[in-house]
């Protein structure tokens, strides 16, 4: 039983796994991934997940943007790019050495992965440590 799944040939050649619904009396597309990458058992699990959203009253594509758009925000609000940001604002005003000391410590004390969120949740003498050692 397909339950909605089906694969879209598109005029150029390339195949879609897309999945038909309705949500909210409207009927909607909910595109999953591109095939051959993509199994028919793996489209498969992906179309029950996204029934089992619809069964809990969530629209699958909706739960996909936010999940997008909640990574995009990580990567913005990364320790990284705060301390890259900070720092590009700042070298302009600092000479040239103080300016290459500073990039060093900045590139060798920051991990891409941690957010602000996390960093902020840690104890406060780890946050000042880190802005301490960005700072030398």
């Amino acid at each position: 039983m397909a339950k909605g799944l089906y694969l879209q040939v598109m005029p150029n050649g390339s195949r879609y796994w897309r999945m038909k619904y309705r949500f909210d009396g409207k009927e909607k597309l909910a595109s999953f991934a591109v095939y051959p990458e993509v199994s028919l058992a793996a489209a498969r699990k992906a179309c029950l997940a996204a029934r089992q959203l619809l069964a809990a009253g969530t629209d699958p594509s909706e739960q996909k943007k936010e999940v997008k758009r909640a990574r995009a925000l990580e990567a913005v609000s990364s320790f990284e790019a705060v301390a890259r940001a900070w720092f590009e604002s700042q070298k302009a005003d600092w000479p040239q050495r103080s300016c290459a000391n500073s990039a060093t410590a900045v590139t060798s004390s920051i991990a891409s992965s941690r957010t602000l969120s996390e960093i902020r949740s840690r104890r406060p003498t780890s946050a000042r440590n880190i802005c301490r050692s960005v700072a030398r």
